[in-house]
């Protein structure tokens, strides 16, 4: 008989409808109106997430469009590389959520004010608004700067940050920029990789593109990355909070990292036979005191962390469920927070 979880993992699969709702794969029927059925994740496809990081960037890259081949049964002839960003983010988030279904993701923010800290747990996706564009959207957002340089541009696909990326680092492994500009270099070129049309005329190749935003103002640039962030279509994952100590107004992002994607430490019940210590000194082990002065090693106290197993029908002393050199078992985890204090999310 095949062994069986008492509590096995949530839901295998979703149906979801992706923020875009399909309007950048036209081309493919099965994904108009952007309906997909998402799975959980496996041991094989976590595996092969966490695996990604420290590799190069063409590794990640390709990791990453395996990872979504094994989360999505695409139509024939798809490439997930072709998936917007924030698409391709809500599908892993959406699997995520599938595999820990009660857990949450617990950050803090500061308040740009007086500096207080706050933390806060949300599920995710569930809790996070999104950016939702209808099927038929014409495929680029214009904005006007306070400059009044007016701007079409695509939101990007995986394919096109692979690329924004790779060229930056082939340009500091070359020594055309210093290592340290990587970052503003792979911010202009996804600028330059998105841009459709500047003040009515399309740039004939993307260093014309990234011409162009190199003269721009810094400050205007920043807001231009910042605007096109804040309306991607996704998950929207800025905050407007207000400060519980001197009531102030701020915002704030949700960092999402690769440890966001990691189950979360629990409480685990061990049971160990009698005679076992845990975290006490050894009898032939020197100490040394608080104050510096080496003291001989002692036998350790026979009452203390005495094994027999866990509490039960049959007696015994409750085994310690902490690390070696803690005191005692940690606490469970606190009950999610409430958040009064977010007023707004946009």
């Amino acid at each position: 008989m095949a062994l069986k979880l008492k509590n096995p993992p949530g839901l295998s699969n979703r149906t979801i409808t992706l923020p875009s709702a399909g309007y950048p794969y036209r081309a493919f029927p099965e994904l108009r109106g952007g309906q997909i059925n998402v799975k959980a994740f496996t041991y094989e496809i976590e595996s092969l997430m966490f695996g990604a990081t420290g590799d190069n960037t063409a590794k990640q890259y390709a990791k990453l469009c395996l990872l979504l081949n094994k989360l999505v049964e695409w139509p024939r002839g798809f490439n997930p590389g072709e998936l917007l960003e924030g698409d391709s983010t809500f599908i892993v988030m959406t699997a995520r959520a599938l595999t820990y279904p009660e857990q949450y993701h617990t950050f803090e923010t500061t308040c740009d004010a007086c500096g207080e800290q706050e933390s806060h747990n949300l599920k995710i996706p569930d809790h996070l608004p999104q950016n939702r564009y209808p099927e038929d959207f014409r495929g680029y957002a214009t904005y006007t700067t306070f400059n009044e340089n007016v701007l079409d541009m695509r939101f990007l696909t995986l394919n096109d940050d692979s690329e924004c990326l790779r060229m930056s680092r082939t340009r500091a492994q070359k020594n055309i920029i210093d290592s340290d500009a990587q970052d503003n270099d792979y911010q202009l070129n996804r600028l330059s990789m998105a841009l459709i049309t500047a003040n009515g005329e399309k740039p004939q190749n993307l260093e014309e593109a990234r011409g162009f935003f190199k003269e721009m103002p810094t400050d205007e640039r920043d807001e231009i990355i910042r605007a096109v962030r804040l309306n991607a279509p996704g998950l929207n994952s800025r905050l407007t909070i207000r400060c519980p100590k001197c009531n102030e107004m701020y915002e704030a992002f949700i960092p999402i990292t690769m440890d966001f994607f990691r189950s979360r430490s629990r409480t685990i019940r061990t049971e160990l036979p009698g005679g076992v210590r845990i975290g006490v000194p050894g009898p032939d082990q020197r100490s040394v005191s608080l104050n510096g002065t080496a003291t001989e090693g002692h036998a350790p106290d026979s009452r203390r962390n005495e094994g027999g197993g866990s509490q039960g029908p049959t007696g015994g002393t409750p085994a310690p469920l902490a690390p070696a050199g803690a005191n005692g078992p940690p606490a469970p985890p606190p009950p999610p927070k409430t958040q009064p204090s977010i007023v707004q999310t946009s």
